[in-house]
């Protein structure tokens, strides 16, 4: 009963939960749209009458109110099921299976992105129809344009007409890699072009609208960045922590800030807007004083909130969170006892309505997810210590602060990131308050802009917190364990961790033995999957061949030993740690990974623990046995001897030499299958032995993504 009473004062997280169960329901499935609209007009005209019947019923019976719980959590289930329906992202229909070249019209939608090779750009595709293609609404496309001094010219708002080929993006090839896919889904984008320097020209440019402003204020901001003399990855770094642009932050300073868990003092959220919102706070504090006063400040505090997310581009996470802070204001305003919990649910509910699908982008989960957690375990993480001396009072209370966003954020990083860093609190409780000067050193840029003089000095002084701040991540970076990745958390690991943070929240407030129960049950499960997990692992014996741009990638695994052969040069080896990272997480095998290139399996064998892996070098080819699978990497440039009789081998691999070329059998070797990288172009699924009607099966990494041949024991 004391839970129920207790849940009687959040009415918005209990409808939060339903909705977004019906969103994520409505995003995995996909119901039919028309079944879905006649069900849900049959399902209000059905609540509308039983709730008049429940209201009338619970004038004589206290007890059918639960009844109508029920219904309003459907009706919550059923609005978040419909909301997403609406929202989904069109899909361009076509006649015929064939690709064919499209006359289209779309506008820029964000800031173009210039990398090395091409400028990668978001549109927004008008409505339009072709011979065999018609799109009914408009949809935002992912587009790379060739880089050259014209496209480098693309900004926010241009209107293009383009002629080019519109192809769906593609899922991942490889066993647990990032679904890029699903990402740009979640977005709203389905579809990419490749787009040449002669099949687009610019027809003008909208520059209209909200968005549009954002930009331009954005753009302004950091033309007074430069014009102080802050340069470098100090301009780039502070450009991230006060508008959102991240794209000149170099790798290294990234790889810094997650190495030390605060990657999130690089992205505009709650900590960034909560700094904003105290000190707008604190300057308007006098007009308290007044009569409508508090009405006027919050009115001003709302109005300023927003000012900053349109300085900071309108992105997903300072919109999060300066929503958050309207609603909290708005709570404080009605001069209510604002229940914190509520208000980030009400603000929850709001942008989801806006845009459900941000409910899978992980900034989401990650932000609300941290707000609860810092509400509902701070003041007893607090209260665990009684401090007088005010210095040491404001790191105990960073300390908690850091502790309890960590603990309510751990089970979704682990998920997500597969890693850990241990030194969080110590990070945050130096980094946070250097960030805090630094953006009000920002806002002081603004202020004193058309003095270049002051404008010079303040710049030199940003300069020199910015290089500190740097400092800072990278020293604690290079401190030892500062950094534990290769973390495998399947999503039933992550609710059942949830569960037991749950479980012991409760027993830390209520004391009561129930919840240790509880808790102690839950570890039981976790270690029963984990064990289970590593038994699997152990037991495993397996040969996977990956699907890699820019090379040969195959893993040879036994147990949680690993030894990867591949023939991606140096320069390409991020491309192993994007499209094979993961997979190796998952079985267990990250941290024991031994790669080898290619060109050394001519004069070494190797070997995976007792096994011996046998390497027969034969003129630049290379013969491989592993568990009685034998592989034969073929380069069709080395002279091979014929033999009498063809040597039976399980896979005939071809290496890169073998690009856009009609692999050919050399008359050696008599495989059961051959293995086609994507570097090779597009073939059949088989292949005629030269001089015979038999056929080989051609596996096309390209076409159908990896393929991994479990060894039986």
């Amino acid at each position: 009963m004391d839970f129920n009473r207790k849940a009687v004062k959040y009415p918005l997280v209990r409808l939060l939960l339903p909705f977004i169960a019906g969103i994520v329901l409505q995003l995995h499935y996909a119901f039919d749209p028309v079944y879905a609209r006649f069900l849900l007009l049959l399902f209000f005209l059905l609540t509308f009458s039983l709730i008049i019947c429940i209201r009338f019923i619970s004038a004589i019976r206290y007890t059918t109110r639960w009844k109508e719980g029920i219904i309003i959590y459907l009706v919550t289930f059923f609005m978040g099921m419909m909301i997403t329906w609406s929202h989904r992202p069109p899909k361009i229909c076509s006649c015929t299976k064939k690709q064919e070249t499209l006359v289209f019209q779309a506008k820029v939608a964000g800031t173009p992105e210039i990398k090395p090779r091409t400028v990668k750009a978001v549109l927004r595709v008008m409505p339009f129809s072709a011979t065999n293609v018609t799109a009914d609404r408009s949809s935002r496309v992912l587009a790379y344009f060739r880089r050259d001094s014209l496209s480098e010219t693309i900004h926010y708002g241009d209107l293009l007409t383009i002629k080019t080929m519109l192809a769906e993006i593609p899922g991942p090839k490889n066993p647990g890699e990032f679904d890029y896919r699903k990402y740009l889904f979640y977005r709203k984008i389905r579809y990419r072009v490749f787009v040449d320097e002669q099949e687009w020209f610019r027809t003008g440019r909208d520059v209209s609208g909200i968005l549009a402003l954002a930009y331009r204020v954005r753009e302004n901001v950091l033309n007074i960045y430069e014009k102080a003399g802050i340069e470098g990855q100090e301009l780039a770094t502070l450009s991230a922590l006060t508008v959102g642009w991240k794209d000149e932050l170099s790798g290294d300073t990234l790889h810094s800030f997650i190495a030390v868990g605060a990657v999130h003092i690089l992205a505009i959220s709650g900590l960034h807007v909560g700094i904003f919102y105290l000190v707008l706070s604190y300057l308007l504090g006098f007009l308290q004083k007044y009569r409508y006063g508090i009405f006027i400040r919050s009115v001003i505090l709302i109005m300023l909130l927003w000012l900053y997310a349109i300085l900071a581009g309108l992105s997903p996470s300072v919109v999060r969170a300066a929503m958050m802070f309207s609603f909290l204001q708005v709570g404080i305003n009605l001069q209510r006892k604002t229940y914190m919990l509520n208000s980030l649910a009400g603000s929850a509910i709001m942008l989801l309505i806006i845009q459900p699908y941000q409910v899978m982008h992980v900034g989401f989960q990650l932000s609300y997810f941290a707000v609860a957690g810092i509400v509902m375990f701070y003041k007893k993480l607090n209260s665990l210590l009684v401090i007088t001396n005010f210095f040491l009072k404001r790191i105990w209370d960073l300390f908690c602060v850091s502790v309890a966003a960590q603990v309510a954020t751990l089970p979704v990083t682990l998920f997500y990131f597969n890693q850990f860093s241990p030194f969080f609190w110590l990070s945050n409780i130096i980094l946070v308050p250097m960030v805090s000067f630094i953006i009000y050193g920002a806002i002081l840029l603004l202020l004193v802009s058309p003095l270049p003089g002051i404008l010079a000095f303040t710049g030199t002084v940003m300069s020199f917190l910015l290089k500190a701040l740097l400092g800072t991540v990278c020293l604690f970076s290079r401190l030892p364990g500062a950094f534990i990745g290769g973390i495998h958390f399947s999503f039933i690991e992550t609710i059942i961790l949830y569960a037991l943070i749950i479980s012991l929240f409760l027993y830390a407030m209520k004391k009561h033995p129930r919840y240790v129960i509880y808790s102690l049950a839950v570890i039981a499960v976790m270690l029963a999957i984990i064990t289970g997990r590593n038994y699997m692992n152990h037991d495993r014996l397996s040969i996977t061949f990956y699907s890699v741009r820019h090379g040969t990638v195959i893993g040879f695994a036994r147990g949680k030993e690993h030894l990867v052969i591949t023939g991606v040069p140096e320069t390409g080896r991020n491309d192993i740690d994007y499209n094979c990272k993961k997979h190796w997480i998952k079985n267990g095998v990250y941290r024991h990974t031994t790669i080898i290139p290619l060109d050394e399996l001519t004069t070494n064998p190797y070997t995976i623990s007792d096994t011996l892996v046998s390497v027969l070098p034969m003129n630049g080819n290379v013969l491989l046995n592993f568990y009685g699978k034998t592989l034969f990497f073929y380069r069709r440039n080395s002279y091979i001897p014929v033999a009498q009789k063809p040597l039976k081998i399980d896979y005939l691999v071809f290496c890169p030499c073998h690009r856009y070329e009609q692999p050919k059998i050399p008359a050696m070797v008599s495989p059961e299958q051959i293995i086609a990288y994507d570097h090779m172009g597009v073939f059949p699924d088989s292949i005629r032995i030269k001089g015979t009607r038999e056929y080989v099966r051609l596996h096309d990494l390209k076409k159908k993504g990896a393929m991994v041949v479990n060894i039986a024991r």
